[in-house]
C-alpha cells in the first residue's frame, strides 16, 4: 500500500477534503492524520509479513 497514492484522491483543500471523505468535522486537515494511519497499518503488516506472522482481523 502506497499512502501517498491513496492520499492523491483526498483534496488539498481541507473543507473539501472532509466533504470527501464524509467527515463533519475534524480538527485540522485529515490528509496529515491519514498519511500516519495508513504509514502506520502499512508498516505493522509489512512487520509481520518479514517476520511470517499472521495477522487476524474480526469484526461483527
Amino acid at each position: 500500500m502506497d499512502p501517498e497514492a491513496a492520499l492523491a484522491a483526498v483534496p488539498l483543500d481541507a473543507a473539501a477534503a472532509l466533504t470527501a471523505l464524509g467527515m463533519s468535522a475534524f480538527n485540522g486537515h485529515p490528509r496529515a492524520y491519514l498519511h500516519h494511519h495508513l504509514t502506520a497499518v502499512r508498516d505493522f503488516y509489512m512487520h509481520a509479513a518479514q517476520h511470517r506472522l499472521a495477522v487476524a482481523l474480526w469484526w461483527d
